[in-house]
């Protein structure tokens, strides 16, 4: 009985090996060349003036996928939802792209026109404005407590032992 259990544990044990084994050595997925990815923004870009909606989403959403905090691409894939009628899914877009640094024409964007009366539009062409404007110059960031903490010695040379 024993034996029998040890010899279903070994084979078990093989078995995870080789299946480990077996996806180390699978090909893992190469990422798109960056000029396919924006052929296919450009493509979703004219589809979308075209009125071509669901080429459209399909091209923007998988760029998307591939660069999902890239200002732009959100505030395209945004204008694509807004045109297809998916104003859940374009607010989020919207608002996405704001919160990464979008900054641009969003009050003027026709595909967005109806958008303008609601609250939460308002809130985010704030947040664009927002990142329209300048950040100013960086001051002090840390307080050192103790004014011995340089790594230079009394006559500007590291003492022993610090690093240089």
């Amino acid at each position: 009985m024993r034996m029998k259990a040890l010899r279903r544990l070994w084979r078990a044990c093989v078995w995870v090996v080789a299946a480990s084994a077996a996806l180390a050595a699978a090909p893992r997925a190469k990422p798109p060349r960056p000029d396919a990815v924006f052929n296919a923004l450009q493509e979703g870009m004219t589809a979308l003036e075209s009125g071509n909606f669901p080429l459209s989403l399909s091209l923007l959403r998988g760029v998307a996928r591939v660069a999902p905090d890239h200002p732009g691409v959100l505030f395209q894939l945004a204008r694509a939802e807004a045109a297809a009628g998916h104003r859940n899914r374009a607010f989020a877009a919207l608002e996405k792209s704001a919160r990464v640094g979008f900054a641009s024409r969003a009050s003027s964007e026709p595909h967005l026109r109806s958008f303008s009366s609601e609250p939460r539009f308002t809130r985010v062409l704030t947040r664009v404005a927002a990142n329209l404007s300048p950040v100013p110059a960086g001051g002090e960031v840390v307080t050192l407590a103790e004014k011995d903490l340089s790594p230079k010695g009394p006559r500007g040379t590291p003492p022993r032992g610090a690093c240089s």
